[in-house]
């Protein structure tokens, strides 16, 4: 990967930020965005968060900084700041970070040099933060759960937490607003340059569409226009670069589905999410809703996830993927549990265990690749 800290934000150099653990053929193949984006100089190219099919997001170095002016704005931010990164890099919400701090002059420090290669750990992260007097950070709603989890009050120089990259469940926010974390819910799109949508310091309950862009609907589905938008995706169909703008007389459509009242927007899910079970309209995120927030209240430490499994009888069923061993409780509990919030036909109809559930570098669950992995 590219060294963010490298990178000449006035310059017309263009960088593909790559995520490491990628393997050598793959970086190889996508170091051809590079040699083949002469159209687009002064660009940061990254990847689409959550997907093994890898399409790449073209952003200006002009829109990162306008997305960054316009999130440093809304959360107060200036050269007093500190931020903690636990967000990687080759992510828009890592590379924010950076866009941010070189506008406002605030400090980073990068949780990644403590750590090094180890995996996530929030004892150590918390720790970080009180030593570094850190004062914003932004992270993702799995790594807030183990922070609650281990029942950690925010340190009080810490005066706010941007949580994005997923959907926030109330009870952990309640959860985790009772031990002092001052959270700010985040909704934001690589395609937008990051931050759409971000609480307000004086109202974390509802998302605050930020000065930079518009927001309307069509068709039931988020659309954001304004100088932050995406210049083109890059993607491979075989060993064949393409490029095409998605943009629609200026204004992207997002696969999100959501509601736009003045300067405030609502998430509802993504459109890909609704299924149909015997008949019955299904939504699939609010089924795993319940779940993580069960998860949360049962102190249930592994992970696990839900499947729309394709059925020939009834269109689609309910599967539930647990990570580890069998544990016959755990499984019985979640069960009766979650079928007593939900419909009959809502109910789990198999479960599966698995060594490891595919995960993105957010934590976002690779549904694909768990279904590839159990067929």
């Amino acid at each position: 990967m590219e060294e963010s800290t490298l990178i000449d934000w006035q310059s017309d150099q263009s960088h593909l930020l790559i995520n490491p653990s990628y393997p050598d053929s793959s970086q190889l193949q996508f170091s051809k965005i590079l040699e083949q984006s002469h159209r687009w100089p002064a660009h940061v190219w990254l990847a689409t968060s959550g997907s093994t099919v890898k399409k790449w997001v073209g952003l200006s170095k002009e829109a990162l900084l306008t997305s960054a002016k316009a999130v440093n704005q809304h959360l107060q931010s200036g050269p007093f700041d500190r931020w903690a990164l636990a967000l990687p890099e080759f992510h828009v919400g890592g590379i924010g970070i950076r866009v941010r701090s070189f506008l406002s002059g605030a400090k980073v420090f990068d949780f990644k040099s403590v750590i090094q290669n180890a995996k996530w750990n929030a004892r150590l992260f918390y720790d970080f933060l009180t030593d570094n007097q850190v004062t914003l950070t932004s992270l993702v709603p799995s790594q807030l759960f183990d922070l609650i989890h281990l029942d950690l009050k925010s340190p009080t120089h810490l005066r706010a937490v941007v949580i994005g990259g997923d959907r926030l469940l109330p009870e952990l926010g309640n959860r985790a607003l009772e031990r002092g974390w001052n959270l700010l819910p985040s909704y934001g799109l690589t395609e937008c340059g990051s931050s759409v949508a971000t609480a307000s310091l004086q109202e974390n309950s509802k998302l605050k569409i930020l000065s930079h862009l518009q927001s309307r609907t069509v068709e039931g589905r988020l659309a954001f226009k304004g100088s932050s938008l995406l210049s083109t995706y890059a993607y491979f169909e075989e060993d064949q670069l393409n490029f095409i703008d998605p943009k629609v007389d200026g204004w992207f459509i997002s696969m999100d589905r959501g509601e736009v009242n003045g300067n405030f927007l609502s998430i509802f899910g993504r459109i890909d999410e609704y299924i149909k079970i015997g008949g019955e309209n299904v939504d699939i995120s609010r089924l795993e809703m319940i779940l993580q927030t069960l998860k949360l209240r049962l102190q249930i430490r592994q992970s696990m996830t839900l499947l729309a499994i394709p059925d020939v009888r009834l269109g689609h069923i309910i599967h539930l993927v647990i990570e580890g061993t069998k544990d016959e409780s755990v499984e019985q509990v979640i069960l009766t549990s979650f079928h007593d919030l939900v419909l009959p036909f809502e109910r789990i109809r198999h479960i599966s265990r698995v060594e490891e559930i595919p995960k993105s570098a957010l934590s976002k669950v690779l549904r694909k690749d768990l279904i590839n992995h159990l067929k």
